[in-house]
């Protein structure tokens, strides 16, 4: 984000900021140490184009239980340890694409409507980039953007409508991301978050302040040097000290990977994601960021999965996805697990009293629900929660609808995360949010 410009001040206004400034850096130096109390609430949406179900196979997606009870399916065993914090859906329907005279959804409708809760004209942003523009976090991201593969057809959407673009390489991802965190931080090493968060503001205190100072002399620059080097001192007792404040120092630090192989290579996509996944959970365990989007699938032609036995490798999904087959199955068990994997890695950080997962919302899903055997469906929409939303969001539960509007959803997500809004996108299908959620 930049930061804001700075404008002309007289010398009266001048030395009333700058009085202001001294009195305030107390309070932003303990808004920085995260001094209100619990911790924020993050947000990760995870997308998979084409569906992510076969009709012949549903059991191996579809939870069943009711509003009290959760039954896992198989692709999600590996949660069990985890399901009071995982809820299922059935009956959720896009209907923005009826609304917009859409007889079938075809692959763009379907996509460019999943997360922004309108149709044609399309051309608005995604619910994950809303929120980043509301929330209020201090993080050096507003959002990351992640994707799997290739393609930019993700679902996710800047303002504007344009597909949102994301980062594939996972080392452009770790250096980028924690080149922001601190100077120098070694790979694996704890780092003080609460200080690293001071420092922040306080750069960027000091960055405000320098831009200024050429605009000054005598008195006035005189009395804002005093200051800069009040900020110097504030920020050098930063790093000769921890401060002890919530969350502990071991729960951020800069994944210590290694990427001697090719990141590129379909036949490497487990590692990628690995890598992916680690270096996200950290983000969010070091507050950098209060949002991701990451796109597991897209829609284009770019995802093979040549390490899946019985896959063909050089087959793409889409030429599985409008056909019945265990290949498919196993495609759509390796996307249901990278979201597993994520979920489990976020419950293995402590943060405040429970885990980092406690504090986040993780969705999963698809613009389709069988990916184009029934003509490219958009009923029953395979869609997952996982997470406690720092208290908001109470798992264990399989909500069961019939017909409902997916996009009630989304504004449900908007509240979880603190985004007190009434509608998302389409008022008339979004208002209200998501009953019984």
């Amino acid at each position: 984000m930049s930061p804001p410009r700075v404008g002309h001040l007289s010398r009266r206004g001048f030395l009333g900021a700058s009085a202001l400034s001294l009195f305030a850096l107390p309070f932003l130096r303990g808004r920085a140490l995260g001094a209100t109390g619990a911790p924020p609430v993050r947000l990760v949406i995870m997308t998979a184009m084409n569906g992510l179900v076969d009709s012949t196979r549903e059991a191996r997606f579809q939870c069943t239980g009711n509003d009290t009870s959760l039954t896992l399916a198989p692709q999600f065993a590996s949660l069990e340890p985890l399901k009071s914090k995982v809820v299922a859906f059935s009956g959720l329907n896009n209907m923005t694409l009826a609304s917009s005279g859409f007889a079938s959804a075809g692959h763009d409708p379907a996509i460019m409507s999943l997360l922004t809760a309108v149709g044609a004209p399309f051309g608005t942003q995604s619910v994950d980039q809303f929120i980043a523009s509301q929330l209020s976090t201090g993080a050096p991201f507003r959002n990351l953007s992640v994707r799997l593969c290739a393609s930019a057809k993700s679902g996710f959407h800047a303002p504007g409508g344009a597909w949102l673009p994301g980062e594939q390489s996972p080392q452009n991802l770790l250096d980028n991301t924690f080149a922001r965190l601190a100077a120098p931080v070694d790979a694996g090493s704890p780092v003080d978050l609460a200080a690293v968060r001071t420092r922040n503001v306080l750069d960027f205190v000091r960055s405000q302040n320098a831009a200024l100072r050429t605009q000054l002399c005598g008195r006035e620059r005189e009395s804002l040097d005093a200051y800069l080097d009040a900020v110097e001192r504030a920020r050098g007792a930063t790093a000769d000290a921890g401060t002890g404040v919530s969350p502990p120092a071991s729960a951020c630090r800069k994944p210590g990977l290694s990427f001697g192989y090719d990141t590129q290579a379909p036949a490497n996509m487990v590692k990628v994601r690995d890598a992916q996944v680690e270096t996200i959970a950290m983000a969010l365990a070091c507050q950098l960021t209060p949002v991701v989007s990451y796109c597991l699938r897209p829609d284009g032609d770019a995802e093979y999965y040549p390490f899946l036995a019985g896959v063909d490798p050089g087959a793409i999904f889409h030429d599985y996805a409008h056909g019945t087959s265990q290949a498919k199955s196993d495609i759509n068990g390796f996307i249901v697990g990278s979201f597993c994997k994520l979920v489990s890695r976020l419950n293995e950080i402590p943060e405040g009293a429970g885990t980092l997962l406690d504090n986040t919302v993780v969705m999963l899903v698809s613009d389709q629900r069988n990916g184009g055997e029934f003509s490219h469906d958009t009923a029953n929409l395979p869609v997952v929660l996982a997470g406690g939303a720092g208290g908001k969001l109470k798992g264990g539960r399989m909500l069961a609808y019939q017909g409902e509007s997916f996009h009630k959803l989304l504004t449900s997500l908007c509240r979880l995360v603190g985004v007190n809004v009434t509608s998302f996108g389409d008022a008339s299908l979004s208002a209200g949010g998501l009953a019984r959620l």
